[in-house]
């Protein structure tokens, strides 16, 4: 605590006052019969994950939600004051020492956590359907009071963490929020991203990387989607993990993906955060090992295709999620793979189509094992947060 207190300060003295500013606003709405919230957010398409139960909560006038911007991301307060009022949003620095009835978050690294004299309930909402990093995290996640669960892998998991509190390991069956819109997409959305990305009447390729060395990105390179991107009426959105321009500084790969789409008209590198809201443009997704994009996917029955390297399960365990995806998906190897299939779907190659009609099956069964309401998992959510608030109706 101490040590966090004096880096806020040294930080700017001026906290000290905000502190004291924002305490007395936690005291003023308790008086008036009101419960208080702060998300605690580190990167942008975090937002995405609580937005959905953001957005039914703040209908109710008895609740106040606010948002720790992570200090360390410069761009986070611009990018989310697109969306939110500027009075909503809280440094980093000073949240933990501030008394907030709830405190939720969906990072597992190092959240802002808050004061343990303060009888703040700490609620943990996750942002993957994989396990497999949880496990090396598991004294940071075990000081949460409650886990809202995405599937039955999460339970199993919320099982393991150890505790010392008298009502340990505590989980509700939520779902995944951010996932009803897929089940729903926004038409008006869809029109805008449809515009911007010009892929009216276009066979439309979604390329969602992930950012681990045993992936597409690093293996195979960019010379995949150069190939890919030369194919008749063909557009392509990549759409990559974040963390992969923070593990690999060095590599560039932003100026590159910038580099690529300036080079190939039909090739968008897509920054928007908010990888689902691409998934109604796709006729088919291209992802690796270890993304929950191919779970997300799935829940749309498109052609799913995931580049397999062995390598990823001899360096994760855990991975039973993962394993269940490439039993779901149509696996590839090397670029010569991906582009024969990718040309046989155009071509509405008959023999793919059977082998598509088949995923579309498992798909369904990999939604129903390991997800928790399917659709309806912002309600199942904003329950639990009321519940722990103590409030009624």
């Amino acid at each position: 605590m101490q040590n966090r207190l004096i880096r806020a300060v040294i930080a700017d003295p001026l906290n000290v006052f905000r502190i004291i500013f924002w305490n007395l606003k936690m005291l003023l709405l308790r008086l008036q019969g009101k419960k208080s919230i702060v998300y605690n957010i580190q990167m942008d398409y975090f937002f995405n994950i609580f937005e959905p139960v953001y957005e039914a909560l703040k209908t109710d006038k008895r609740i106040r939600i606010y948002f720790a911007c992570f200090e360390g991301h410069q761009n986070l307060r611009s990018y989310l004051q697109t969306f939110l009022p500027s009075e909503e949003l809280i440094s980093s620095l000073i949240s933990p020492f501030v008394y907030f009835d709830l405190f939720i978050t969906s990072e597992i690294n190092g959240p802002d956590f808050p004061l343990s004299l303060f009888n703040t309930k700490r609620v943990q909402t996750y942002h993957g359907s994989g396990v497999y990093p949880l496990y090396t995290k598991t004294d940071v996640l075990s000081r949460f009071d409650t886990h809202l669960a995405i599937g039955p892998q999460f339970v199993e998991f919320i099982k393991t963490l150890p505790h010392s509190s008298k009502n340990p390991n505590n989980y509700a069956i939520t779902g995944f929020p951010k996932l009803d819109a897929v089940f729903n997409p926004s038409a008006e959305l869809v029109n805008e991203l449809t515009k911007l990305y010009h892929t009216q009447n276009r066979f439309v390729i979604l390329y969602t990387p992930h950012w681990n060395p045993f992936g597409s990105l690093h293996v195979l390179s960019l010379e995949m989607i150069t190939t890919l991107a030369k194919l008749d009426n063909v557009t392509i959105l990549i759409k990559v993990h974040n963390f992969l321009f923070a593990q690999y500084k060095e590599d560039n790969w932003q100026q590159k993906l910038n580099r690529l789409s300036e080079d190939f008209p039909n090739v968008h590198f897509v920054t928007r955060p908010n990888t689902q809201e691409i998934y109604p443009l796709g006729n088919m997704l291209i992802t690796d090992t270890g993304t929950s994009a191919a779970f997300e996917f799935s829940l749309t029955q498109k052609p799913l295709f995931v580049f397999y390297n062995p390598e990823w399960f001899s360096h994760n365990q855990h991975g039973e999620v993962e394993k269940d995806i490439i039993d779901t998906a149509i696996c590839f190897t090397d670029i010569k793979g991906i582009v024969r299939y990718t040309r046989k779907l155009q071509a509405d190659d008959p023999d793919l189509l059977t082998v598509i009609a088949a995923q579309k099956q498992k798909q369904d069964q990999l939604v129903k094992k390991y997800l928790f309401n399917p659709g309806c998992a912002t309600q199942a959510a904003v329950e639990v947060i009321r519940k722990e608030l103590r409030l009624n109706g």
